[in-house]
């Protein structure tokens, strides 16, 4: 199945998407539609072991939650492959910096995941974690709550499924950010200030 088929099913059943990604996401020469597609895709968070500094604004203005693993943590020490089902919660009171925990449930097979209901959050491992650090295969579920007063740089708390928990750094990195994401995006906050 292609990328544009597997978005259309998960919209189609309401499943909101999550990106777990490497190093420097986002460099290049990074523009706005480098994250408009992943929103168009149904992507509402990331979760990098680090991303590059304009396009993890744009993410944030497209109203996805970039989320940083924390140091030594990544995809592959917690041996993520995409087959997990990922949970998100972002209190309203979110502040840049804040941690959020992510709980992930390991499954069999990227068929039996099921819609978890969030927004797109940014998040990145801490310096020295990784998905292998933790020994992450890609089959856990993932929760992360999100404090209501959640700041810019905040640690977030991720929960696997399997009971082992690890720390992510929410890379709201400004209350600008945080404006942008708490109205949906920019478009939505610009919107909403004219009206």
């Amino acid at each position: 199945m292609d990328i544009f088929d597997a978005a259309h099913r998960y919209a189609t059943e309401g499943v909101p998407l999550i990106a777990i990604v490497g190093k420097d996401y986002g460099s290049g020469s990074s523009r706005d539609w480098a994250a408009k597609g992943p929103y168009l895709l149904g992507i509402r968070a990331v979760i990098a072991e680090s991303f590059e500094r304009i396009h993890r604004a744009n993410l944030v203005g497209m109203g996805i939650i970039p989320l940083q693993f924390l140091p030594g943590q990544s995809a592959d020490s917690f041996a993520l492959d995409g087959s997990e089902q990922y949970s998100v919660h972002v209190p309203e009171n979110i502040a840049p910096g804040d941690l959020l925990t992510v709980q992930c449930i390991v499954c069999n097979n990227i068929a039996r995941a099921s819609p978890v209901g969030m927004g797109i959050i940014p998040l990145q491992f801490l310096p020295g974690q990784s998905a292998d650090s933790f020994a992450l295969d890609g089959c856990e579920q993932y929760s992360v709550h999100v404090p209501e007063n959640i700041a810019p740089g905040d640690l977030l708390t991720v929960q696997v499924s399997n009971g082992q928990t690890f720390q992510v750094k929410v890379r709201f990195d400004t209350e600008v950010d945080l404006t942008y994401f708490k109205n949906g995006g920019i478009l939505n906050y610009m919107i909403r200030k004219m009206l």
